[in-house]
Order: C-alpha cells, then structure tokens, then sequence
C-alpha cells in the first residue's frame, strides 16, 4: 500500500509503486539519501519493489554489523523475490555509500585534531 513517506525516494510516485509493486511486469528500486544531521551522519535507503506485491526497504543504518552491513526491512509482505543481479547492484550502492561516508568522517576528524591543535599551538604561544 502506498505511503506518502515514500514520495522521498527518488523517481518514485504513487502510479510507479503501483506498477513497480503489483503490475507483474516491472521490478525496480527507488533511492532515497536524506541530508546530514546535526552531527554529520546520513542514511541511504534503497526500496526496492519485485512487481508481485514483494517489497524491501535496503537501509545504510544497521545495530549489528556497522559499516560492515545493512538492514533489510520486508514491507507489508511476508516474502519478495529479487534478482541476484539486482541485490548485487544495491549491495554495491550502499558498500559505495558507507565507504564514502566513512572517508569524509576521517576527514572530518583529521580536521577537527589540525583545528584542536592550532589552537592549542596559539595558546602555547601566547603563554610564552
């Protein structure tokens, strides 16, 4: 069944998840990348449609494995059929996503320690 939360996924409305979840024809998957929080952390959720009224919502997020995995979600079913190819292609968009993220979390660091640093350094300086 459609939500309007799902609006947020790109390409996706009401008349593609229709045909996309219940049309018999077409499988496909929609992603959605919300903006950097407060603390610089973001999502990727990737939903994913199998056109026999299977759906998976793929998420970035996960408790157990970290930047190392991701949660798979079935929504409003109890099973969903998908292509070997096609989960391949999402594993490798969300592995890109984590990757990325983590690079630019690093970088974050490694500048906020040069920051600390060069204030620190400025303080020692001015004591003298």
């Amino acid at each position: 069944m459609w939500k309007e939360e799902y609006s947020r996924f790109e390409g996706l409305t009401k008349e593609t998840y229709d045909k996309y979840r219940y049309g018999l024809t077409h499988s496909g998957y929609f992603i959605y990348r919300d903006e950097p929080d407060e603390y610089g952390i973001e999502t990727l959720e990737i939903l994913y449609l199998d056109c026999d009224d299977g759906c998976i919502l793929f998420s970035s997020e996960n408790d157990i494995f970290g930047e190392e995995g991701m949660q798979i979600k079935l929504i409003g079913c109890q099973f969903a059929d998908i292509r070997s190819k096609t989960l391949g292609e999402i594993t490798r968009i969300i592995s890109k996503f984590v990757a990325t993220r983590q690079k630019r979390y690093e970088l974050l660091a490694l500048s906020a320690l040069k920051s600390r640093f060069a204030s620190r350094d400025k303080d020692s300086h001015e004591e003298e």
